[in-house]
């Protein structure tokens, strides 16, 4: 019996041979049981299945509603952020909206004999112009402009 021998010229492990003879069997056996099997069985190994009515609706709507909230929500946000126009911010924001900026957390900790305790300090609600203010100054950091393939001009 001959050697399997690698590109560098040695034998290859016992360990590999036993696995590539493996594969190869394995590859045969699935071919000849999809060659000699019912063709019922081919077809539904084969051929893809189509979705019926409801889920393809559904697919439609999920779709659907991602490009469009593509075009009127994310987009006209980062045109603005990039531009940094702070009243287009936050007219693509919800009116009134409030939220926190978790980067002003703060972490506090007393160490005492009888113990440690540790606090952390979640950040005060915001509004939407402090938003958009923070959104200003994180995005003038950097030096050129962000290119973002998805998101082109109109």
């Amino acid at each position: 019996m001959r050697a399997v021998v690698s590109k560098a010229g040695q034998a290859m492990p016992r360990r590999i041979k036993i696995i590539l003879y493996g594969l190869i069997i394995a590859t045969g056996a699935i071919a000849l049981a999809i060659r000699f099997s019912p063709p019922q069985l081919v077809d539904f190994l084969t051929k893809p299945k189509p979705l019926e009515a409801n889920q393809r609706q559904f697919l439609f709507e999920v779709e659907h509603q991602v490009l469009v909230f593509n075009k009127h929500a994310f987009r006209p946000l980062a045109i603005a952020i990039e531009e940094r126009h702070a009243q287009a911010i936050n007219d693509a924001l919800a009116p009134n909206v409030q939220g926190g900026i978790l980067s002003n957390t703060v972490d506090e900790s007393l160490t005492e004999t009888w113990g440690e305790i540790q606090r952390r300090t979640m950040p005060e609600p915001c509004s939407g112009s402090a938003l958009s203010d923070w959104l200003i100054a994180a995005r003038s950091q950097f030096r050129q402009a962000m290119l973002v393939p998805s998101l082109p001009r109109i």
